[in-house]
């Protein structure tokens, strides 16, 4: 850490402290300065206030020392080669504040959501799900590794439908920053497909919106897109005369579809030695367009579906391409996406696929107050093993309103409603409301 910067944060720590203080004799004491024992009260918490920026002074000085120690050999050397190599640099001096401690710190962060819902889709028997609900509990971290090495750890904590908690290690990244054109990734990372994927991870509290659209829902929740990857990824960009240039290219293990109809994201290896491919291109716009983006985006990989005896019963060749944008200012947030998929039948003859899916999400940001609103499709051809063989790979419809309040900047409630009409294989529609408080920490 820079020296300066090191003087800066500690005299930014005591001012702080000091200024606590004021406050405290001037918010209360001018108030009631004739009673004695506000007097007294006050001077307790100057006298702690006092021994705590002793003890960050300690602190800091006790540091200084230990880090010289090593050094007091060497130092007599430099000083003699060299006037800048004087006392303030190795020997602990208070002018040369050391907070190098704090370069080794992980800070854990994270995020959580509790709910009530009510939802009048048909369930097993014809049951209806609706009651509170516990939400997600999800930690990460971003430990540093030198100046060039990065990573990411996302662990979370959910309830299923069985009522019991499971735990998932949701991203394990280690990557290497060569410069701002490249960044490479190794491990298991949320697939760059369009924008909502990788901007709205598994916290609800960054995304406006109680429900992700229904087809981007993750692999274990349903959803028929492959939302993690596992394997490598490339990320940078560069700035042009109008804007920035971003790119993310990747290889990885392809999915598979396990007995119950979900998709599986091979994340320990690849289950057909088929890795899969894909590219994502996004322009951020500068000047009278700032704020949005535009982007293409293509993935390939072959999938394989089991029975439960573990048998291959079909290998699709799932070819996805699409296009995205976004738009955020301080008034409006628009995103919208759409994905086509041309899947070819690697295990059959019924040849070639096409199927699609979209949506348009809009908000209208009103101080703490963002109402919305949100139209998503999926025209899912049946004859295609990718989409038969999952179980929610079927057709739908679906409005979607709600309103957020943001009560702190970390911290968020949300009323939603939406209508989902299933057109085609189990035929449903159906109304679901819900409420949600989620943080972030």
């Amino acid at each position: 850490m820079n020296p300066e910067l090191r003087k800066c944060a500690v005299r930014f720590v005591l001012f702080l402290a000091s200024a606590t203080v004021m406050l405290q004799i001037c918010g209360t004491g001018t108030a009631e300065a004739n009673e004695a024992s506000h007097v007294r009260e006050l001077e307790r918490r100057i006298e702690e206030n006092s021994k705590l920026i002793e003890k960050l002074i300690g602190r800091v000085r006790d540091l200084e020392e230990k880090a010289a120690g090593g050094c007091r050999q060497a130092a007599p050397v430099a000083a003699a080669s060299s006037p800048q190599a004087g006392p303030s640099a190795t020997t602990g001096e208070p002018g040369g504040n050391d907070l190098t401690f704090l370069d080794d710190v992980t800070w854990l962060h994270g995020f959580a959501d509790v709910g009530l819902t009510y939802s009048g889709q048909r369930q097993g028997e014809g049951s209806k799900r609706k009651g509170f609900s516990i939400g997600a509990l999800d930690f990460y971290l971003t430990p540093q590794l030198g100046t060039h090495f990065k990573s990411l750890v996302e662990l979370i904590f959910e309830v299923n439908d069985e009522g019991e908690t499971a735990a998932e290690l949701e991203r394990l990244q280690i990557g290497y920053a060569f410069n701002d054109y490249l960044t490479l990734w190794s491990g298991r990372y949320h697939t760059p497909l369009g924008y909502w994927n990788t901007a709205y991870h598994h916290g609800k509290q960054l995304q406006t919106t109680i429900q992700r659209p229904k087809f981007l829902n993750f692999e274990e929740d349903g959803g028929v897109i492959p939302t993690h990857m596992t394997g490598l990824w490339g990320t940078g960009s560069t700035r042009t005369g109008g804007g920035r240039l971003g790119y993310d290219l990747y290889l990885a293990n392809g999915p598979k579809i396990k007995d119950s109809g979900k998709l599986d994201p091979n994340p320990f290896s690849d289950d057909n030695h088929d890795l899969a491919a894909g590219i994502n291109i996004g322009y951020d716009f500068a000047g009278a367009l700032d704020g949005l983006r535009l982007g293409i985006h293509a993935l390939r990989a072959d999938v394989d579906s089991y029975n439960p005896a573990g048998t291959r019963i079909s290998r699709s060749e799932m070819n996805l391409f699409g296009g995205y944008g976004f738009y955020n200012s301080d008034e409006w947030e628009i995103i919208g996406e759409f994905y086509q998929f041309l899947n070819r039948d690697r295990s059959g003859g019924s040849g070639t696929h096409s199927s699609s899916l979209g949506f348009l999400q809009a908000g209208r940001i009103i101080g703490a107050f963002t109402p919305y609103a949100r139209f998503e499709f999926s025209s899912l051809d049946q004859k295609d093993n990718y989409f038969s063989r999952l179980r929610d790979g079927y057709s739908y419809r679906r409005g979607l309103f709600g309103l957020r309040y943001d009560l702190t900047p970390k911290a968020a409630l949300k009323l939603e409603g939406n209508h989902t009409r299933i057109t085609n294989r189990d035929r449903d529609d159906y109304f679901e409301i819900g409420s949600q408080f989620s943080i972030r920490f």
